[in-house]
């Protein structure tokens, strides 16, 4: 009897073997989803067998600055044989900061406040201060104040007008030697402009003072940051 029921739980277990069908491995997986016409094809492995992240590209690198027409170069060049250093920079205009001053005063103060002061002055050769602007990016309880003036110290910003026309006039001269009609017409319609550029600038101060105070309350702390940020063009 007992032989019986082994071999009867013996044919069970195969028949459920047989239902379920083979194991399949998964190389045989992969060749069984290959050969399926309708199955989908699995996306390329990522993984390059070390552990990686795959194919890493190179970063894109910036393009290289284009160089400088043959006709600008040669522009320059009649500007530089003119007697103009760093011709490349004439009409350049660039910003900076003049000042950036802060100032605090506590609470509980009766006084007149808290003053600080700072003068800027241009003495780069070449260049002349084209325009201030003033940028205040704290005024705490607006308890504080400030103000600044343009000034000619140490004599007035001269400019060399006569000698920077000559000198352009020279550059002229160069380029109808050559015969270098296009640059020639380009130097003539830039004298014009310059020229007025400069006379417009003449008037121009050399010096900038800034003066900021914080004036503290009986019951509030006063603080205050004043900025002032210069614009100067290369005219000589």
């Amino acid at each position: 009897m007992n032989k019986l029921k082994i071999i009867g739980l013996m044919g069970f277990t195969f028949a459920a073997l047989a239902a379920c069908g083979p194991e399949l491995t998964p190389e045989a997986m992969e060749l069984e989803q290959a050969s399926d016409p309708l199955q989908a094809p699995r996306p390329p492995s990522d993984d390059s067998g070390g552990g990686g992240g795959g194919i890493s590209l190179p970063a894109p690198q910036p393009a290289p600055a284009p160089a400088p027409s043959a006709e600008l170069t040669r522009y320059y060049g009649y500007l530089s044989q003119a007697g103009f250093y760093n011709s490349s920079q004439l009409g350049m205009v660039k910003e900076e900061v003049l000042c950036d001053v802060y100032v605090s005063q506590g609470a509980g103060t009766f006084n007149r406040g808290v003053t600080k002061t700072c003068t800027w002055q241009q003495t780069e050769p070449g260049w002349v201060l084209q325009s201030v602007s003033v940028e205040v990016p704290e005024n705490k309880k607006g308890r504080g104040s400030y103000a600044y003036n343009t000034m000619a110290a140490d004599g007035q910003f001269f400019m060399h007008i006569q000698e920077t026309g000559d000198k352009w006039k020279a550059a002229i001269d160069l380029a109808a030697k050559a015969a270098d009609v296009e640059v020639k017409q380009k130097l003539e319609l830039d004298y014009q402009q310059h020229m007025e550029r400069m006379v417009s600038l003449s008037a121009n101060k050399n010096t900038v003072h800034l003066e900021v105070t914080a004036n503290g309350g009986a019951f509030a702390k006063s603080a205050i940051r004043v900025i002032l940020r210069g614009k100067k063009i290369r005219v000589e």
